[in-house]
């Protein structure tokens, strides 16, 4: 049983999921509205902390590369809790 979001383009940031795996590494993704309740019930089940975006100001932060520690830069991925390292 696989269950998946459809993304729709013109959707706005809505959810950012964020947090560290079993070895440490810090993960950052941010979701749609659309895909939201699937990525609220991933994160859960991860472990991972969970930021709603409510306003343009948040919308434009979940844009942004976040930074989790001094020296890496995090790209957040759009539907998925994996990281890019830029």
């Amino acid at each position: 049983m696989t269950a998946q979001a459809t993304p729709n383009l013109t959707d706005a940031h809505a959810l950012v999921v964020f947090g560290r795996d079993a070895t440490g590494k810090p993960h950052a993704s941010s979701f749609t509205e659309s895909e939201a309740d699937l990525a609220t019930k991933a994160a859960e089940l991860m472990g991972l902390r969970l930021l709603p975006v409510r306003t343009d100001s948040e919308r434009a932060l979940a844009r942004r590369p976040i930074r989790l520690d001094h020296r890496r830069r995090i790209q957040p991925q759009r539907g998925s809790c994996g990281t890019r390292l830029a």
